[in-house]
């Protein structure tokens, strides 16, 4: 039975003692010689959790990381690449009067993913990554996709090499030549 579970379960019995009126065996309700009433519950100890499940349950509970963002925790490895925020890149894309893509280098979390099949039965992939400033999506295009789908499942943040899309002004579109797990770079 879990901790959670044990303390609503004690609630409930206090209550229903306080309704009633009666003392369980063991008196809970006595005080104690300092004044203080006995306490019902202790907790147990618990180990800290590593960072990584820590911003899993911040984002989780109230929407965003509160205590950091998990591309910190890559801050000096990011720090020697020569990476573009998501939304510095967008801003290239929309001042460049040239009529040829941007190319960016740029990092993110893992937020989603939709697989799909081409017309011609190739699987191809679009993906939300996040970083400090934004989002982007990725486009990861069959001959991508077949080099990466390996890593898809089991690593969250990746750094992408790519075009922006200049079709794209509102959101950051990013087509895909590379799309490595920042821990297979390091």
């Amino acid at each position: 039975q879990s901790e959670l579970s044990q303390i609503m379960d004690l609630a409930i019995a206090y209550k229903k003692a306080q309704r009633t009126g009666q003392m369980d065996l063991f008196g809970r309700n006595k005080k104690k010689k300092d004044g203080d009433e006995e306490e019902l519950y202790g907790f147990a100890p618990i180990s800290e959790l590593d960072n990584k499940e820590k911003l899993e349950k911040e984002k989780e509970v109230m929407g965003f990381y509160l205590s950091a963002h998990p591309l910190d925790i890559y801050k000096k490895q990011l720090k020697r690449m020569d990476l573009t925020t998501f939304s510095q890149a967008l801003e290239k894309s929309k001042n460049n009067n040239s009529m040829q893509e941007i190319i960016t280098i740029g990092c993110g979390l893992l937020k989603s993913r939709k697989d799909i099949l081409t017309k011609k039965g190739d699987k191809m992939s679009f993906v939300q990554l996040e970083d400090s400033s934004s989002t982007s999506e990725i486009i990861l295009f069959p001959r991508t996709f077949k080099e990466v789908s390996q890593w898809l499942d089991d690593y969250n943040v990746f750094v992408v090499s790519g075009n922006v899309d200049m079709a794209s002004d509102k959101k950051c579109k990013i087509k895909a030549n590379q799309f490595v797990p920042i821990e297979l770079l390091v």
